[in-house]
C-alpha cells in the first residue's frame, strides 16, 4: 500500500493510504457539492422557512435528505416528524431520519439547525450503508471503525458518557465534522 503526504488535515502533516485519500477526496466533493446545493434551495432561506407550515418544511427537509443521499451514493430515507424530549433535535433509527415534532412547526429554531439535522443523521445512513456495503467504500479500516463503534457495548451515549466522549467517538466525529462542514459552506457564500 502507497501512502502519500497530506497537508489537508487541519494544517498536520500526515502519512495517509491511496484509500484513505481516495475517501479523504471524496468526502470532499461531497462536502463542496452538498453546500452548493443546499444553498440553492429557496425554502432554506431564512425568511421562505418561516413561511412554511409543518408539513411544508417536512417536504423541505426531505428534499435536503434526498439531495444528500444522490449525493453520497445511497438509498434516500423517508423524513418524519416524531415526538423526542426537547434537547433533541432528531435521530437516525436505521431505516428513517426523525426530526422532533415540538421543534418543528415553530420559529425557535433557525432553518440551519434543521438542515444540520438531517445531514448529520443522512451521515450516519451513509455510514450503516458503508458498513453494510463492504465495497461501497475503499477504506475498509475506516469502515471497520464505525463497525465497531456501532457494535453493542461500543456506542456511548451522550447522558452516560458526556458530550466530549460521545462526539469523539468515530461515527460521531464523522457525522459532526461532515455535516458542521456543509453547513458553514452554505452559509458561507
Amino acid at each position: 500500500m502507497e501512502f502519500q503526504y497530506d497537508e489537508t488535515l487541519e494544517g498536520e502533516g500526515v502519512a495517509i493510504s491511496d484509500t484513505t485519500s481516495d475517501i479523504i477526496g471524496e468526502t470532499e466533493m461531497q462536502i463542496r457539492e452538498a453546500s452548493d446545493r443546499l444553498r440553492s434551495m429557496p425554502e432554506l432561506q431564512s425568511e421562505n422557512w418561516q413561511s412554511l407550515d409543518t408539513s411544508q418544511r417536512l417536504e423541505t427537509l426531505q428534499n435536503v435528505e434526498n439531495s444528500m443521499a444522490e449525493i453520497q451514493g445511497r438509498p434516500a430515507l423517508p423524513v418524519i416528524a416524531t415526538e423526542m424530549p426537547l434537547n433533541t433535535y432528531g435521530q437516525f433509527d436505521g431505516e428513517k431520519i426523525q426530526i422532533n415534532a415540538s421543534t418543528i412547526g415553530g420559529n425557535e429554531m433557525p432553518v440551519g439547525e434543521f438542515v444540520d439535522t438531517i445531514v448529520h443523521e443522512g451521515r450516519h445512513a451513509y455510514q450503516y450503508y458503508a458498513i453494510d456495503h463492504p465495497d461501497f467504500i475503499q477504506d475498509s479500516i475506516l469502515v471497520q471503525n464505525w463497525a465497531e463503534n456501532l457494535e453493542p457495548g461500543n456506542y456511548l451515549s451522550p447522558d452516560e458518557y458526556g458530550q466530549e466522549l460521545y462526539a469523539n467517538q468515530p461515527v460521531e466525529a464523522d457525522a459532526w465534522n461532515y455535516a458542521s462542514r456543509i453547513i458553514s459552506g452554505m452559509e458561507s457564500r
